[in-house]
């Protein structure tokens, strides 16, 4: 589980702040703005790919408990996203 879990968070981190640096290299195009979005995007996803990897690692190996666990974690990172798109 430690395995996946860190691969999956050193990948996101390692493609985010890579296309953060690629946008940052374009800062005198227009859509720069947009490729340092992105790479934003993907640092703000990558905790959540982390949890949804150990969650599922968690199920395979049987650990009820634990999974339970990250599975509240999911759906209180899932009820915060949705608010925070709807502005509250």
């Amino acid at each position: 589980m430690d395995r996946q879990t860190s691969a999956v968070l050193r990948a996101g981190t390692v493609l985010g702040i890579g296309i953060m640096a690629i946008g940052l290299l374009l800062t005198s195009f227009d859509i720069s703005e947009d490729i340092l979005t992105a790479g934003i995007g993907i640092l703000i996803f990558t905790p959540v790919a982390g949890v949804a990897v150990s969650t599922k690692c968690l199920w395979q190996e049987g650990d009820r408990k634990w999974t339970g666990v990250a599975l509240i974690l999911i759906a209180a990172i899932t009820v915060g996203m949705i608010l925070s798109f709807v502005g509250l």
